[in-house]
């Protein structure tokens, strides 16, 4: 150890007790206050918008009908499209505090505490307490990170278990031992239980590190990783596979991936985002860390120590070799980046630890003293002022809830009610529309002369001259069949407005 090193230990020991155990936790605490002093406040404001709902339907229906292993969508659907683990902890928060969109983000902060806690430890390895902090900040102040609280993020969780198979890694690096390459296959194969597949691009990745900043020889050990990765997931795909078949094996592997992968709209993107589109994103949302890791890279290349330090190695091997697989991918959205925001912290946290930024150390030694409790202060306040910080659901949604408890107290089918807005009304009444066709149009329940049947602009069906219209406001129809059968129109999907 060098002298440095000795008189920061003999000074920390000369510290009261107290004192010295805030030394050791702040450096997880302050990252964590200051990311739940932004997350917290005002948490259930807002509306169901993206997949927030329809995953939140999916999740909390398994725990109240006990079919956690093979999820469900509208009654009579298989959901296929992503594997189970996300969903079991979302379904519970919402089983057992009810069907509330603060209950359905509430896992998603954890998630992404998670994700500040792993990015610290794996910074730790190699920096000082104080850097490792600033990892953890910069992580948590990132825009692009954080707003992903206000859903159900399917990415936040599969990024939590990746880090933590990465902290393990770097474990077994640092102290050249096997057995945290071992164990870090669990968290990998709890990613590979968050969404399919994609997990497991961490592992060239992490072997590309380590043939770059050595020690090469280590990385047959992610060989190993791999293997206890597979089995952990292993288990949920084998079963899937053999109850359902190829129902299954086309939907997980052909539409989810190997679709998207091609570019095919899903979700109202109707068509792909330019190639550019992460380079502009992190642009123009990346402030200010955008400046300190471009600091960082200049701090780094002009100093004459060689090689690299293994993090700041670690954190361009890890962000560009993301970004260059999500360009790659034809389908392109911003939650797909989270992976990036990891590495780029570890790049800035390596350069603030340098020479370059020497002079900012003072300020930042003090803005950590008083950082936890300045963000709690601030975080209490923020939630007890009556601000609203997301807008709440657009009136069409009270109007028809209103409408169908006053004149549909049986229910209403699905004309074009599929997806969203079924779990939306399955999660304010508990009861799905009927339903009338699956999802590659085939009739599975015809409707009869009386009916009520829904419609949303995006259903890809419109009334048919058989209907007369009950109820309408904004995207939203509701018609009653009359003599003649059901004849809607297939409109398509006009996409996300």
């Amino acid at each position: 150890m060098n002298s440095t090193g000795q008189s920061n230990l003999s000074a920390r020991a000369r510290l009261p007790r107290g004192r010295r155990c805030w030394a050791r936790a702040e450096c997880w605490l302050v990252p964590l206050a200051v990311l739940l002093s932004i997350t917290l406040p005002h948490l259930s404001q807002g509306d169901w918008r993206g997949d927030a709902g329809w995953y939140s339907a999916i999740a909390l229906q398994a725990w109240r009908t006990g079919e956690l292993w093979t999820l469900h969508a509208e009654p009579g659907q298989f959901y296929f499209n992503k594997p189970p683990l996300a969903f079991w902890i979302h379904g519970l928060f919402l089983h057992a505090l009810g069907p509330g969109i603060g209950a359905a983000r509430l896992p998603t902060v954890l998630a992404s505490c998670g994700c500040v806690i792993a990015t610290i430890g794996i910074a730790r390895q190699w920096l000082p307490r104080w850097p490792g902090l600033l990892a953890g900040v910069i992580l948590a102040l990132t825009y692009e990170f954080f707003r992903r609280n206000r859903e159900i993020s399917l990415d936040l969780w599969q990024l939590m278990f990746m880090l933590g198979a990465v902290w393990l890694v770097a474990i077994a690096v640092r102290r050249d031992r096997i057995g945290p390459a071992l164990l870090a296959g669990i968290p990998l194969g709890l990613a590979l239980l968050c969404k399919p597949l994609v997990a497991l691009a961490a592992l060239p990745m992490l072997a590309i590190w380590l043939l770059w900043a050595g020690p090469a020889r280590r990385a047959w050990w992610l060989l190993l990783t791999g293997l206890v990765a597979i089995a952990v997931a292993a288990p949920w795909h084998i079963s899937m596979a053999m109850i359902h078949g190829p129902a299954f094996t086309s939907q997980y592997f052909g539409a989810e991936i190997a679709a998207r992968a091609a570019g095919e709209a899903v979700g109202g993107q109707l068509e792909p985002k330019p190639v550019w589109f992460y380079f502009e994103l992190l642009i123009s949302t990346y402030w200010p860390w955008l400046a300190v890791v471009a600091g960082a890279c200049w701090a780094v290349l002009r100093s004459q120590r060689r090689p690299s330090p293994p993090l700041f190695t670690l954190g361009v091997v890890w962000t560009l070799a993301w970004l260059a697989l999500f360009t790659v991918f034809a389908d392109r959205r911003p939650r797909y980046a989270l992976p990036l925001y990891p590495g780029l912290a570890w790049i800035a946290a390596v350069g603030l630890a340098s020479g370059a930024f020497a002079g900012l150390r003072p300020a930042l030694r003090a803005w950590m003293k008083w950082a936890a409790p300045a963000a709690l202060a601030a975080g209490v306040i923020f939630a007890a002022l009556p601000v609203r910080v997301q807008r709440g659901p657009d009136p069409q949604w009270p109007a028809f809830f209103e409408w169908v408890k006053l004149h549909a107290p049986d229910g209403v089918r699905d004309g074009a009610f599929a997806g969203a807005p079924a779990a939306r009304m399955y999660l304010e009444t508990g009861r799905w529309p009927g339903a009338t066709r699956d999802r590659r149009e085939r009739m599975i329940g015809e409707p009869s002369e009386g009916d009520l049947l829904a419609y949303h602009r995006r259903g890809g069906r419109s009334p048919g001259p058989n209907e007369t219209v009950e109820f309408e406001a904004g995207d939203l129809k509701v018609t009653r069949l009359g003599p003649g059968g059901w004849k809607p129109e297939l409109t398509g999907d006009p996409g996300e407005r």
